[in-house]
């Protein structure tokens, strides 16, 4: 992860923000760790588009390496809410209220999925939280 500090001015006083972005390293961790090859659609995302907040943050997706490698390992060993977590699904963060945002991995379709702890089955393919692209997704959120 990769973490930039922005000076703005505020009131005449000068505000540091910091942002954090990840590195084509953090993305092949993750390949790695996970055995999977990530979305482009995805990596465009993580490389580009900082998360002023961090975990959880503005768009609800984890912008730390380990953090994403560490709650697929966690949803893949465990299940969600007592369903199985297909090894094709790669969670990429959470509302945290325990519900989950996903992609498919294979075969990549590019379109952000919501795991819904309330009204989950492993076996559906689309949902009303669905989202066509993942650029969709972060600018829906910024919305929020």
């Amino acid at each position: 992860m990769r973490q930039v500090m922005i000076s703005s001015p505020e009131n005449d006083a000068p505000t540091n923000r910091y942002f954090l972005f990840m590195t084509p390293d953090d993305l092949h961790k993750i390949e790695t760790s996970l055995g999977l090859v990530l979305p482009p659609s995805y990596k465009e995302v993580a490389l580009n588009h900082p998360d002023p907040q961090g975990d959880l943050g503005v768009w609800n997706l984890w912008a730390d390496a380990d953090r994403v490698i560490q709650g697929n390992e966690e949803v893949r060993a465990t299940g969600f809410f007592g369903s199985d977590w297909p090894h094709a699904w790669f969670a990429i963060g959470g509302d945290g209220s325990g519900c989950l945002r996903f992609m498919e991995v294979s075969p990549a379709d590019g379109r952000v999925h919501y795991a819904d702890f309330n009204d989950f089955d492993s076996t559906y393919a689309e949902s009303e939280g669905t989202i066509e692209t993942i650029q969709e997704y972060v600018q829906e959120a910024q919305t929020w």
